[in-house]
C-alpha cells in the first residue's frame, strides 16, 4: 500500500519526468553528436555503414527483448521475480548475438564491415542487460538512477567514437572501445541493483513469461521494421551513402521523441496503477494531458524546421545536407503523428493490452513497405512521403485501439455497478 501511495504522489511524478527528460535528452544528444562527428570528420560512406549496422542488428535485439522492461515496470503484483526477468533477457540476448554473427557470414559485405556489425551487436547485447536493470529501477520509480546511467553511457560513447573515428580514422576501433567500456557501465548499473543475480533456471516459469511477453516482442520488432524498411529500400536501390543522409535526417526527430518518451515512461507506471485500480477518470485525464502536451511540442518543432531547418542540417552535419531540406520538412510533419501514436502506445501498454498491438502495427508495417516500394523511384524524397503516410496510418490505428480500450473499460465499470450485491 505504501508503494502505491508513493507512485501516485504528484510531486514524485514531476521529479520522475524531470529526471527522465534530463537523462534522455542528454543521452540522445550524445547519440546525435556521434552521427555529427562521423558526418563531419568521416565520410558519407562510413556514416551509411554505421547506420546500416544498426538497421540490421536493432530489429533482432528488439524482438528478443520482448519489452521485458515494460513488463517489469508494470508488474505491481510481482507475478514474476526479477531473477526470472533477468534470466530470460540474458538467454535471449545471447541468442540474438549468435544470430547476428551467423547472419554476418552470409551477408555480401567486406570483412571490416562484418566486424563492425558484430561489434555493434555486442553493444546491443550489453545495452539489453542494462535495460532490464532499468526496468527494475522504473518499477521502483528510481528514474534518477536510470538517467545517471544513460548520461555516463552517452558521454563515454562520444569520447570513444571520437577517438576511433577522428584520431585513428577507424569506426571499428571506436566500436571496440565502446564494448570495452561496458565492463565499467554494467558494474555501475549492477551496483545500484538491490537484487542478487543467479542462474538457477525455472524452465516452466521462463516459458510462461516468454509466452506472456511475445506479443510485446513482436510489437518492438514490427516498430523497428517500420523504422528500418525504408532504409533497406534506400540501401538496396540507391546506395549506402544516401542511407547515411536519410538516417541522419530522421534522427533529428529524436528531439521530440526523447521528450515524449520521457513523459510517457515516467507516466506509464502511474497510468498502469490507475487502470488496474479502475480509476478510469484519472487514467483518461493523465492521458489527455500527455496528448495535449505532445501536440503542442510537435507543432512547435514543425514551425522551427520550416523557419531554420536548412541551416540546422548544415550546423548539425555538413553543407551537403541542405539539399534535403524538403525531405526534412516532410519527415518532421510525420514525426508529429508518431509522437502522438507513442503516447497512445504507452496508454495501451499501461492497460496491459499486449496481444492487440502486433496486429495494428502489422498493418502499419505493410503500409510502410507498400509506400516505400512505390515511392522509392523518387529517391529520398519519395521515401520521406512514405514516412509521412505511414505515420498517419500509425496514428489512426493507435487511436482506434485506445478508443476500444476505453469503451470496453467503461462497459466493465457499468456492469460492475449494475451487478447485484449480496
Amino acid at each position: 500500500m505504501g508503494l502505491t501511495k508513493k507512485l501516485l504522489n504528484k510531486n514524485l511524478l514531476l521529479k520522475n519526468i524531470s529526471w527522465t527528460f534530463f537523462g534522455n535528452i542528454i543521452y540522445s544528444a550524445c547519440q546525435w553528436a556521434i552521427l555529427s562527428i562521423i558526418a563531419k570528420v568521416g565520410s558519407s560512406l562510413i556514416l551509411g555503414e554505421f547506420n546500416l549496422a544498426f538497421a540490421i542488428t536493432t530489429p533482432i535485439f528488439l524482438f528478443s527483448s520482448l519489452q521485458l522492461r515494460s513488463v517489469v515496470a508494470t508488474d505491481h503484483k510481482n507475478e514474476y521475480s526479477f531473477q526470472e526477468y533477468f534470466q530470460l533477457r540474458f538467454l535471449l540476448s545471447i541468442l540474438s548475438l549468435a544470430a547476428v554473427i551467423i547472419l554476418a557470414m552470409f551477408l555480401n559485405y567486406d570483412l571490416v564491415f562484418n566486424l563492425v556489425l558484430i561489434g555493434i551487436a555486442l553493444i546491443k547485447f550489453f545495452e539489453s542487460i542494462s535495460d532490464i536493470f532499468y526496468g527494475k529501477f522504473q518499477q521502483e520509480e528510481r528514474f534518477d538512477d536510470i538517467s545517471k546511467s544513460l548520461i555516463i553511457r552517452g558521454i563515454l560513447y562520444i569520447v570513444l567514437y571520437f577517438i576511433g573515428v577522428f584520431f585513428l580514422n577507424s569506426l571499428l576501433i571506436g566500436v571496440i572501445l565502446v564494448n570495452v567500456s561496458f565492463i565499467f557501465l554494467l558494474y555501475y548499473d549492477f551496483k545500484k541493483l538491490n537484487e542478487r543475480i543467479h542462474f538457477k533456471l525455472d524452465r516452466k516459469k521462463l516459458v510462461m513469461l516468454t509466452k506472456k511477453s511475445i506479443p510485446l516482442g513482436l510489437v518492438v520488432l514490427i516498430i523497428s521494421l517500420i523504422d528500418n524498411v525504408p532504409k533497406y529500400f534506400i540501401e538496396y536501390n540507391i546506395g549506402t551513402s544516401e542511407l547515411g543522409y536519410y538516417t541522419s535526417i530522421v534522427y533529428v526527430t529524436i528531439i521530440g521523441s526523447t521528450i515524449v518518451n520521457a513523459f510517457g515512461q515516467a507516466s506509464m507506471t502511474r497510468l498502469s496503477l490507475y487502470f488496474q485500480q479502475k480509476k478510469l477518470a484519472q487514467f483518461i485525464k493523465l492521458q489527455i494531458q500527455l496528448i495535449i502536451f505532445t501536440i503542442i511540442l510537435g507543432l512547435s518543432l514543425v514551425a522551427f524546421v520550416y523557419l531554420v531547418g536548412d541551416k540546422l542540417l548544415v550546423l548539425l552535419y555538413n553543407s551537403d545536407f541542405a539539399n534535403y531540406y524538403d525531405e526534412f520538412k516532410l519527415i518532421m510533419i510525420g514525426a508529429v503523428f508518431l509522437f502522438i501514436s507513442s503516447i497512445f502506445g504507452y496508454g495501451i501498454t499501461a492497460a496491459r493490452y499486449f496481444k492487440v498491438q502486433p496486429f495494428i502495427l502489422s498493418i502499419v508495417l505493410l503500409s510502410n513497405a507498400i509506400f516505400s516500394f512505390i515511392l522509392i523511384k523518387d529517391g529520398i524524397y519519395g521515401i520521406s512521403i512514405a514516412y509521412l503516410l505511414t505515420s498517419i496510418i500509425n496514428f489512426l490505428c493507435h487511436l482506434c485501439v485506445f478508443i476500444y480500450i476505453l469503451r470496453t473499460s467503461k462497459k466493465g465499470e457499468a456492469n460492475d455497478q449494475s451487478a447485484p450485491s449480496y
